[in-house]
């Protein structure tokens, strides 16, 4: 298994842990005392992923740490894996890479005509502007207030299936606003990188579970550049 991760310049990782090149052998279950098993369950498939994944913003982000992984024990009391730890290149990082990214996906998993019609005008740069954000956010709180009270009329009617269905698509409109609402900082300009990151990492957590099947890696190498993919 290969993995890619990003660190800040001293080799940190986002939660924490000092990563350097080397040999490891260490438990595949993450804890305290084995946080390589936690390295390797944060990193990312390919450097495109790792840029536009990580929680570290632009600024931040300094140095890529590949990371190939066996497993060496067949011992379900005691998993271990061998793992090299080899520094690489880190791709051309971009705060508006993340962002491009969180819209690419959020377009795939919501095909409304003027929704993918907004998030075309703003990854080819083409409409930018606070007004066309905001309106498209009003658009999707719109349609999400309206599921959500479909769903709270299926709670009373007891009508289980329905009231499912409706939640779910409420809870995914709301991400979408969260998504919208960070292109809608960055157009306004009153954000700085910090914050506007913050909220690209919380709208991303929320993206992903609603777009768990699709391809992220050719999404981010797509938005980072085929020669950041690692193959």
């Amino acid at each position: 298994m290969q993995k890619y991760i990003v660190t800040d310049s001293s080799g940190r990782t986002p939660e924490g842990h000092l990563l350097a090149p080397g040999k490891y052998v260490h438990s595949t279950r993450p804890s305290a005392n084995e946080p390589m098993a936690g390295v390797v369950a944060n990193a990312s498939d390919t450097p495109a992923l790792a840029v536009v994944e990580t929680p570290l913003p632009a600024a931040s982000a300094g140095r890529l740490f590949m990371l190939k992984t066996w497993s060496v024990a067949v011992d379900s009391d005691n998993p271990q894996a061998y793992t090299i730890v080899k520094e690489t290149s880190l791709p051309p990082v971009q705060p508006e890479h993340k962002l491009a990214f969180i819209l690419t996906v959020a377009r795939e998993i919501y095909e409304e005509t003027e929704f993918t019609r907004w998030v075309d005008g703003w990854l080819t740069g083409t409409d930018r502007s606070v007004d066309s954000a905001r309106n498209t956010r009003r658009v999707l709180e719109r349609e999400r207030n309206s599921y959500t009270a479909l769903h709270d009329i299926a709670s009373m009617a007891a009508a289980a299936g329905s009231e499912h269905e409706t939640m779910t698509r409420a809870k995914m409109l709301d991400c979408l606003v969260n998504v919208v609402r960070a292109a809608e900082a960055v157009a306004g300009g009153g954000s700085d990188e910090v914050e506007v990151n913050e909220m690209c990492v919380e709208a991303l957590s929320k993206v992903r579970y609603f777009g768990g099947s699709l391809d992220l890696v050719r999404l981010a190498g797509n938005v980072v550049g085929d020669a950041a993919t690692g193959k």
